[in-house]
């Protein structure tokens, strides 16, 4: 019998750390649990945004048909509430080399450029954990606007080339929001 309460549970717990989907003790048990959890986790869709995210991830790993039901514009408000509040990022990935909820986000084409496009503006820092992560994170000088950056990129299909100096890249992120309509 599955124990759903145990997994909303423990996915709420993951949240309130930030554990990336990818390290998620609650994602992995709704996978096991298939179908049976996919209300519940649907029920979670409303919660905080890293709750919301991990109730996605594990609706994604356990139930593709009802991830797939849900709207795209609706999965993509989620993934980009969800990046907008990382205060680590590790979720993400590393903008050059997207993890695979990036990937996921991605995929919605349209309706994550949409979303994306006003964090085109947030400079704030975007941190990850562990030693390499976090160094590379620093050297590169990571923001979010680069996470946006390179996720409206693999979201409309452009090839964007990464660079280590942030100013290089503002300029590409300057020309990418014009071109989309977003503000500078």
């Amino acid at each position: 019998m599955t124990d759903t309460i145990a997994i909303v549970e423990q996915l709420r717990s993951d949240a309130v750390r930030q554990v990336p989907p990818f390290g998620s003790d609650g994602v992995r048990m709704a996978a096991a649990a298939g179908e049976a959890v996919s209300s519940a986790l649907l029920g979670e869709l409303q919660g905080d945004s890293f709750v919301a995210l991990l109730a996605l991830e594990a609706l994604r790993a356990a139930d593709r048909t009802a991830f797939e039901r849900l709207p795209p514009s609706r999965r993509a408000q989620i993934y980009a509430r969800a990046l907008a509040d990382s205060e680590m990022f590790n979720t993400w990935g590393a903008p050059q080399r997207l993890s695979d909820t990036a990937h996921a986000f991605a995929a919605l084409g349209a309706d994550a450029v949409g979303v994306l496009l006003p964090l085109l503006e947030d400079r704030r820092d975007a941190p990850q954990e562990g030693s390499r992560n976090a160094t590379a994170s620093q050297l590169d000088r990571v923001r979010v606007r680069d996470y946006a950056w390179m996720l409206l990129c693999a979201a409309s299909g452009r090839t964007c080339e990464w660079t280590r100096d942030p100013a290089v890249r503002d300029v590409a992120i300057d020309a990418l929001a014009a071109e989309l309509g977003g503000s500078r």
